[in-house]
């Protein structure tokens, strides 16, 4: 769980939009996230893939 600071920080950060604010969580895409910047969004993937267990991907990133 995360403080009432921190969750006003990733709001602040992540969410400035509050449509994309669900309960106690974010509605984003990776993507964007990102910056649209292909090498982040590689890295990213690169990172899940690697990593122990099945990687899952929400349909649509």
């Amino acid at each position: 769980m995360v403080t009432d600071e921190e969750r006003d920080y990733m709001y602040r950060v992540f969410a400035h939009d509050k449509q994309a604010r669900i309960n106690l969580g974010i509605r984003r895409r990776l993507t964007p996230l990102l910056g649209n910047d292909r090498k982040k969004i590689e890295l990213m993937y690169s990172l899940l893939f690697s990593m122990p267990g099945t990687p899952v991907i929400y349909y649509g990133e």
